[in-house]
């Protein structure tokens, strides 16, 4: 199971290490996934390649931080609840 919070806080904005919603904010949806899935271990960042649970889940991961990352959802929402969902545009 991936505990992102643990080290990149609370709100995925920093903490031990560099904040998600900014790596969303300047890279690639194919940087960012390479990203999650292969990590970075000489820096701490462990692969998430072979952990189905994330495998399975990384277009719907990078979706949220690339919307928290643009203002759809914001820092504390849980998407998949009504009242915490991106404004639906007519």
């Amino acid at each position: 199971m991936a505990d992102c919070a643990r080290c990149h806080g609370r709100d995925h904005e920093g903490l031990a290490a560099p904040s998600i919603v900014g790596f969303a904010r300047t890279q690639s949806r194919e940087r960012f996934i390479a990203a999650v899935l292969d990590g970075d271990p000489p820096r701490g960042m462990p692969a998430y390649r072979g952990n189905a649970l994330i495998e399975n889940q990384i277009d719907a991961i990078y979706r949220y931080f690339a919307a928290r990352a643009d203002g759809s959802i914001a820092a504390g929402a849980m998407p998949g609840r009504e009242s915490d969902e991106a404004p639906k545009l007519k």
